[in-house]
């Protein structure tokens, strides 16, 4: 049996019992501040890192960069507008240079034209002959045989000829040029680009009207009517050239009265 305790002994029991228990509350008291402390100084560090980035954003600061980029973006357009105002007088320098050099030709083609009586249909039908033809009965051969070159040549005559005076006017100044620079880019594209014949026809068409209408030429009309047809009928330009330069040469040296002459060879 347990010894029986006397009251006072119960009572000092109890309260040393109430001591360690008041102890333990008293520790875990502690723990729990010391965690909310440590808890509410990480929050205060944190807002105040969040207060020292705030500052960045403030009204002097936010003003302050600000003029940084609009300081840059001046600097760079001034950048800008310099190299913009060299190259306009580099620009302007060389459309003068430009302007005196075309004036200079113009010039220079003038006193040329004037010596040797060249008249702008000569030196456009010349330009334009130059396309297709390296020299009389000369033409040029295009890659792979293509017709592209005569189709240029064709289109660029038919732009001239919308004028209702070019076929006239080319004939009324053309006596001494018109076969260079009209029939033998002509009969080229009739006997070596099958796809344009059509229209190389109907442009020797109007040029033949044009010089019986003028009544000049007319020893040689019949020549290059032959020469058309000729062309047409599938005749090389090795054989247009043979029969046009002995027909030429002899009608020079006896009229067309005997034409066509036979070649003795």
């Amino acid at each position: 049996m347990l010894p029986e305790l006397k009251i006072t002994e119960i009572v000092a029991i109890i309260g040393v019992l109430s001591a360690l228990l008041t102890a333990v509350v008293s520790l875990l008291g502690y723990r729990w501040s010391k965690q909310v402390v440590e808890s509410k100084d990480a929050q205060i560090a944190g807002l105040k890192e969040q207060v020292s980035a705030l500052k960045d954003f403030s009204p002097d600061s936010v003003k302050k960069q600000s003029q940084a980029i609009i300081d840059t973006l001046k600097d760079d357009l001034s950048v800008v507008r310099a190299e913009l105002s060299a190259t306009r007088s580099k620009l302007k320098e060389k459309s003068e240079r430009l302007d005196k050099a075309l004036n200079d030709r113009a010039m220079n083609m003038g006193i040329a034209k004037s010596l040797f009586d060249i008249t702008d249909y000569e030196l456009e039908l010349r330009r334009l002959c130059s396309f297709i033809m390296r020299g009389p009965w000369n033409p040029r051969q295009f890659p792979g045989d293509e017709d592209y070159g005569y189709e240029f040549y064709l289109k660029a005559l038919e732009f001239f000829r919308r004028d209702p005076t070019f076929t006239s006017k080319s004939v009324s100044q053309a006596s001494e040029w018109i076969m260079d620079y009209v029939f033998y880019p002509l009969l080229a594209c009739i006997a070596l680009a099958p796809n344009q014949k059509d229209r190389a026809n109907s442009a020797y068409d109007d040029f033949l009207e044009e010089i019986e209408s003028q009544g000049i030429l007319s020893d040689q009309l019949q020549l290059y009517r032959d020469l058309k047809r000729m062309a047409n009928a599938g005749a090389s330009f090795d054989e247009l050239q043979q029969f046009s330069t002995f027909q030429y040469l002899m009608i020079t040296e006896n009229g067309d009265d005997g034409y066509p002459y036979r070649s003795s060879m």
